[in-house]
């Protein structure tokens, strides 16, 4: 694919934020559900979820043309490889799906991004930082937020994780201690991949809740496991671990608080004990049409 370059890379930059808003207005009004088992013409679907025929034939013109809907002889119908996506009535957790939702709710903020900027992120309303509370309200994290949030990090970190415990022995290690692991899915790879291992996550106490849910669903794995309710930036860290880690969480915290928190493991691991860092890496040249699809995202 050839490189962008110049006022066009400009360009499709900037219609980079249409589609994705296209995309967003389509599945709030819950366009692609009803084409995900029968074809309907254009007038039959603005009935059924009542839109003007001006700005829903605009609506669906974009989606054709971006390949989110298919229309034949007349008829609209939503592709069979984004039905699993875009149907809404479908009741399997979708990391795709819970994005739309997400950044649909992130966009009106970005939009003021520089102020963003220029504040280092003290004027951002988006709802979901409620997660990530300041030390000291690790309490007040919202219990359906975190669910949600945990939800998205469990599917997001199978392939992360798995990645890494192809990468590193695990089964030289005794105890492991997973600060910020969310509902556990890390832990819990980690534990089949070394069944000498036990683990302890460090969470705020709402993800706590959704991880001891989880692990009571695999009695096999739960007498080596534990949660534990706490601010990992303030309270005392385990003094028994051989190994820590920290599964696509250090991102969210700035460099202050991560070399603070950096340096109070290093002082609570034994000699020849290991903190492992995982991070999602870009691939070089990065191709922003595959950096949703390629293994090399989780690298």
């Amino acid at each position: 694919m050839a490189k962008l370059e110049g006022e066009a890379l400009v360009l499709d930059l900037l219609d980079g934020y249409l589609r994705s808003k296209a995309l967003m207005a389509a599945y709030r009004l819950d366009v692609f559900s009803p084409l995900s088992d029968a074809t309907m013409t254009r007038d039959e679907l603005f009935r059924a979820r009542s839109l003007p025929s001006r700005a829903g034939n605009i609506l669906v013109d974009a989606l054709v043309a971006l390949g989110l809907l298919e229309e034949s002889d007349g008829r609209l119908r939503t592709p069979a490889s984004l039905v699993p996506v875009l149907d809404r009535r479908q009741k399997k957790f979708q990391t795709t799906a819970f994005m739309i939702e997400h950044l649909e709710g992130h966009y009106p903020h970005l939009s003021k991004l520089a102020d963003i900027i220029t504040s280092d992120g003290k004027s951002s309303e988006f709802a979901y930082w409620d997660y990530f509370k300041h030390e000291g309200a690790v309490d007040e994290v919202d219990a359906h937020k975190a669910e949600d949030y945990s939800r998205y990090m469990a599917e997001t970190m199978k392939m992360i994780g798995a990645t890494l415990l192809s990468t590193y022995d695990m089964t030289a290690h005794k105890h492991l201690v997973d600060l910020f692991g969310g509902p556990g899915t890390f832990a819990e790879l980690a534990l089949r991949a070394a069944p000498q291992l036990r683990a302890t996550l460090l969470e705020v106490p709402a993800v706590v809740q959704v991880a001891e849910r989880a692990f009571a669903a695999l009695p096999d794995l739960k007498p080596r496991f534990r949660a534990v309710a706490t601010d990992v930036f303030q309270e005392k860290l385990p003094s028994d671990a051989d190994v820590f880690t920290m599964v696509r969480a250090a991102q969210n915290w700035d460099d202050e608080r991560l070399v603070g928190l950096y340096r109070r493991i290093a002082d609570a691991l034994p000699s020849g004990g290991r903190l492992l860092v995982v991070e999602r890496m870009l691939p070089e040249p990065f191709d922003p049409r595959r950096a949703w699809t390629s293994p090399e995202r989780s690298r």
